[in-house]
């Protein structure tokens, strides 16, 4: 396992001479933009003053049709110029996203493992989310990017950042989208059976959740029973089913609950954790887009670069810790 030394070290020798190149290129990008949101409350106050003409003029262009037909062809250009300048400045911002994450999440993802390949604009598959059983309600909307695949030690691995969103309706019939799941999601393939279905949850409380912590409770009651481990500082952050009992006791290892509680307490990040069939699945809510750089404020800072150590730091020790038991899960 890397230290956090050593990824400092890595990151001052290898990344600091794409880090000044990103800085000139973001103070370009950033001149851009300003001059575009200048351009647009100039066409907005333009906008503006229109409509208060028409107002004021409302009976003279009814008999005018032709001048009401020239003021209305002008207020859809204008409409249509914010809305090309928006999005003008949409690819200048995510054209830079794509350059920091080439020069620098790549460089990043491949300190950790050489065999692992990196993505920006992929993400897990809807379907591979549902089978982590994770989560059962249904999934509306799901979007997400900044995927990594390849193979540690034996196993096969992948994971992105993913976002999955359930349609709901008030009593009014208005629509609104709830964040069932917002942030890593990694998938570790071990080509061994696990023969039950074990579930890890934070121990939510709907004084801290709110609303998405009765989805997850609901989720436990159909997901095996559940186990008491001898952990008391991991049954305190962690609530576990299981449809085998044993079988959960030998995947939740004193050290593997160990490396889980001490994430936790560093990240301040809750854990969601399934092992399905030859599977193990991770999810870690994240608030913030993952990998994303600051258009505007600091563009890499220590504490950005020691939330990255932390996520790959956690699911690499995950991968070494239940390749080195072999003891339950042998092919059949």
């Amino acid at each position: 396992m890397k230290t956090y030394t050593e990824f400092q070290n890595f990151c001052n020798q290898n990344l600091q001479k794409y880090f000044e190149e990103l800085l000139n290129d973001r103070s370009i990008v950033v001149k851009k933009l300003l001059f575009i949101r200048a351009i647009i409350v100039f066409v907005l106050f333009g906008v503006v003053s229109l409509i208060y003409s028409v107002v004021c003029n409302i009976d003279y262009l009814f008999n005018h049709i032709f001048l009401l037909i020239l003021v209305l062809i002008s207020f859809l250009a204008l409409l249509v110029l914010i809305f090309k300048l928006w999005e003008r400045q949409f690819t200048y911002k995510q054209n830079f996203v794509l350059l920091f994450k080439d020069k620098i999440i790549k460089n990043i993802v491949k300190f950790f493992d050489e065999s692992l390949t990196y993505y920006p604009e992929k993400f897990i598959d809807i379907d591979s989310f549902k089978n982590s059983g994770l989560i059962t309600q249904r999934i509306d909307n799901y979007y997400g990017d900044d995927y990594v695949e390849g193979i540690l030690g034996d196993t096969e691995i992948k994971f992105s950042e993913i976002h999955a969103f359930i349609d709901k309706k008030d009593k009014d019939n208005n629509r609104t989208y709830i964040e069932l799941f917002g942030g890593l999601f990694f998938i570790g393939d071990f080509n061994k059976n696990f023969k039950g279905r074990t579930y890890v949850y934070p121990d939510f409380s709907e004084k801290i959740f709110g609303e998405i912590a009765k989805y997850f409770q609901k989720f436990n009651t159909e997901q095996g029973k559940l186990v008491n481990l001898e952990d008391v500082d991991f049954e305190k952050e962690f609530k576990v089913y299981s449809t085998d009992q044993i079988e959960a006791r030998y995947i939740l290892s004193t050290s593997l609950m160990q490396r889980i509680v001490n994430y936790k307490k560093k990240t301040k990040s809750d854990i969601l954790m399934s092992f399905v069939d030859s599977k193990i699945y991770i999810g870690i809510p994240i608030r913030e887009y993952l990998f994303e750089p600051k258009i505007f404020g600091k563009l890499l800072n220590e504490e950005t670069l020691q939330k990255y150590f932390e996520h790959f730091e956690l699911v690499i020790s995950i991968v070494e810790e239940l390749n080195l038991n072999l003891r339950i899960w042998n092919k059949e």
